[in-house]
């Protein structure tokens, strides 16, 4: 299996290159050329890191053939007695067929559509201005593009060339397409990739060091536990933005497996790293993680504390005890967490040592009212009292009514 994954992530560092030669052919009254086709087709194959052929003589791996049309779709309007259409609906069809040495020319359809509604009324003549306005009167201006960007384009041609020249090459394309300046295109990057599977993951883990790390990540999280293997072996790069998104990664999907990997980022130099991988051992909220929050609590660096305070409260009672604890004053802004933290887990048993706390800081004329307001949230919240300021007021509803 490690064998495996290492030829698999030596592939995503140096993929074969393609080469790819494409014409297009639109509808005789030319409504198709409103959509930007062939812009994004060249934007994502260069991105994909695929040559284009621009020469008939050069021989190329995919020739790909397109023939796309589109379609105004009508409702029909009424002013008062008068009565039109207007091409508020469109539609995208099409066929690609992909040719190669390899395989046999494989041909599919693809389509996309607006849909109008199914009748436009207005109530007077002033209606009449807002139709020239919106320019839907000429069949021209119908929404060709938004039912561009809704098609399955993108899904056939991904399928054709994972069906001519194999999965590394479709990889290669949604790594393209992932790229790409559309962001509709970005989402159906993901399902493209999740389509092919925790394969692509080597492909994926590079982009956590560029633009497109979030759009990775959703990826990564949609493929699931099965892309935990390849999250792993991918740590040797010893790359920082990649460390963070292995350890954002694997915090997300919440498998138990990546615990030992998340427990090695936790020890990084960079505390950036080392902030990401206590959130995603927080996460993942299996009990054998609390050692390793509680010991985060005392690192050097305020938002590894707090992403250790937000862990030790995803485990409710098991953590209030550790969360207790951390009410000292020292540290007004890891005190402000913790209180915060307290005030959400509902614990009642938390209300005593929050007293206790805001006694001490009462003492100290020194220390900023803002400090003072987590610390009365969380009261408020806990008690569903708001008593104000003083800790004896606090103290003396406690000791009456407020025990539980």
């Amino acid at each position: 299996m490690l064998l495996i994954l290492c030829t698999e992530l030596a592939l995503a560092q140096d993929p074969p290159i393609y080469t790819f030669s494409y014409s297009i052919s639109h509808d005789d009254l030319a409504f198709s050329k409103q959509i930007p086709l062939e812009k994004h087709l060249t934007e994502i194959l260069e991105k994909a890191g695929f040559e284009i052929a621009t020469q008939e003589e050069i021989p190329s791996d995919l020739a790909l053939g397109i023939e796309v049309r589109g379609i105004p779709v009508g409702a029909s309007y009424r002013v008062m007695f008068e009565e039109g259409t207007l091409y508020t609906g469109a539609e995208i069809q099409g066929t690609i067929s992909g040719e190669s040495s390899k395989s046999k020319v494989l041909e599919k359809p693809f389509s996309g559509r607006i849909a109008p509604p199914s009748r436009i009324e207005f109530t007077s003549y002033l209606g009449m201005s807002s139709i020239y306005e919106t320019g839907y009167i000429n069949k021209k201006n119908a929404p060709f593009p938004k039912a561009w960007a809704i098609s399955d384009f993108w899904n056939v041609l991904g399928r054709i060339i994972g069906k001519t020249l194999g999965r590394n090459a479709s990889i290669s394309f949604w790594i393209g397409v992932i790229q790409a300046t559309s962001l509709e295109l970005g989402e159906k990057a993901t399902i493209g990739l999740k389509e092919i599977g925790p394969k692509t993951v080597p492909s994926l883990i590079p982009l956590f060091d560029s633009p497109y790390r979030e759009r990775a990540l959703t990826t990564i999280y949609q493929i699931g536990k099965p892309a935990v293997p390849y999250l792993i072996s991918g740590l040797e790069k010893n790359n920082i933005p990649i460390q963070m998104g292995i350890a954002d990664a694997l915090g997300r999907i919440q498998d138990p497996k990546g615990i030992p990997t998340l427990t090695k980022l936790s020890t990084n130099r960079d505390p950036t790293v080392r902030a990401m991988a206590i959130k995603g051992l927080g996460e993942i909220r299996a009990t054998e993680v609390i050692p390793l929050l509680r010991k985060a609590l005392k690192d050097p660096d305020p938002v590894v504390q707090s992403n250790a305070v937000t862990g030790i409260k995803n485990f409710g009672s098991k953590g209030l005890d550790i969360l207790i604890n951390e009410l000292h004053v020292e540290n007004y802004d890891h005190l402000k967490t913790v209180a915060n933290a307290l005030g959400d887990m509902g614990q009642k048993k938390a209300i005593r040592p929050l007293i206790e706390t805001l006694k001490t800081l009462n003492k100290q004329s020194s220390v900023p009212n803002f400090y003072r307001t987590p610390i009365l949230e969380a009261l408020k919240n806990l008690s569903g009292q708001d008593l104000g300021v003083s800790s004896k007021t606090w103290l003396r509803w406690w000791e009456s009514e407020g025990q539980f």
